[in-house]
C-alpha cells in the first residue's frame, strides 16, 4: 500500500473520529433537518396562485424532493375528459392524448435545475453533477443560486417563486397552445411541444404562468416553466388567434 493511499485512509479515519464526538448533535441536526424538510415540501405543495413561494423558506434538497415525489417517482397523468368538460379545445389539442386519453408526465432529475432558473450549460462538462453534489448541503440557497448562475439577474428567481404552480397550471390552464404559436423571437429561447398557460388572478406580480412540455417516447417531460409579469408580454410571446385550448370562464378554479 503506497503511503498517499495510507495517508487518505488516515484522513477517512480522522474525519470519522471527528464525527464521532459529534454524534449526538449530528443525530439532532439530522433530525431537524428531515423535519424541515417535509413542512418545505408540504409549503410548496400547499401554495396555490396567487400566492407565491418565500425564498427564505426554501432550500435546493426539498425543492428537489417536492420534484421527485410529483414528477419522477410517478407519473403526473392529465386526462383530456377534464379539459372537454373545462374549456373548448381543438382536434390537434386531443392528439397530444394516448388511447386511453390521457397524457403521462415523468421528468428526469436534469429537467430540475432549469425549471428553478439555473443556467442548464449542457456542453460544460460535468456541469450536472456539479449543481447536483451541491445541493445536498444545508446553504444559504439565495446565495448558492448566485454562484450557480454566473450571469444572475433577479428575473431568474422568479422560477423558484412560481414553482408550485406547475401542476395547478396543467391541470387547469386558462389556454394551450402548440410550438408553431410560439412567435420567432420567444421560439429561439422556448421550445416545448405543448404548452399550458394560466391567467393569474389577483396577483400584483404576475398576469400568467406557463408550463412547457416536450414529448419523449410516450410520456412528456417538463421542459420549462416561468411567470410572465404583463399582459403585454403574453401577448408577444403567443399567438392568440393559434390557442388549441380555451378555458370557459367561470369553470375552474378559486383564484
Amino acid at each position: 500500500m503506497s503511503n498517499s493511499e495510507q495517508s487518505i485512509e488516515d484522513k477517512i479515519r480522522e474525519y470519522n473520529n471527528q464525527l464521532e464526538k459529534l454524534a449526538d448533535c449530528r443525530s439532532k441536526i439530522n433530525n431537524l433537518k428531515k423535519n424541515k424538510d417535509k413542512l418545505v415540501k408540504q409549503y410548496i405543495y400547499n401554495t396555490e396562485a396567487p400566492k407565491i413561494l418565500d425564498i427564505a423558506l426554501l432550500n435546493y434538497k426539498a425543492l428537489l424532493f417536492y420534484f421527485k415525489d410529483n414528477f419522477i417517482k410517478i407519473s403526473l397523468i392529465l386526462k383530456l375528459t377534464n379539459y372537454e368538460k373545462n374549456g373548448k379545445l381543438e382536434d390537434s389539442f386531443k392528439n397530444f392524448f394516448s388511447n386511453k386519453q390521457q397524457v403521462n408526465i415523468r421528468s428526469e432529475f436534469n429537467n430540475f435545475p432549469h425549471l428553478i432558473g439555473i443556467k442548464n450549460e449542457f456542453h460544460i462538462s460535468g456541469y450536472m453533477d456539479k449543481f447536483m453534489d451541491g445541493i445536498f448541503y444545508e446553504t444559504n440557497l439565495l446565495e448558492d443560486y448566485k454562484k450557480h448562475n454566473s450571469e444572475f439577474h433577479t428575473r431568474d428567481i422568479h422560477k423558484i417563486k412560481t414553482f408550485s404552480w406547475i401542476i395547478e397550471t396543467l391541470h387547469n390552464p386558462t389556454n394551450a397552445f402548440k410550438q408553431s404559436a410560439i412567435k420567432k423571437k420567444a421560439s429561439i429561447k422556448f421550445k416545448s411541444d405543448l404548452i399550458f398557460a394560466r391567467r393569474i388572478k389577483n396577483c400584483s406580480k404576475y398576469k400568467w404562468h406557463i408550463v412547457g412540455l416536450k414529448k419523449i417516447g410516450r410520456n412528456f417531460v417538463i421542459q420549462s416553466s416561468y411567470p410572465i409579469k404583463t399582459n403585454g408580454e403574453f401577448e408577444k410571446k403567443f399567438d392568440l388567434d393559434k390557442k388549441i385550448y380555451e378555458e370557459m370562464e367561470g369553470l375552474t378554479g378559486s383564484e
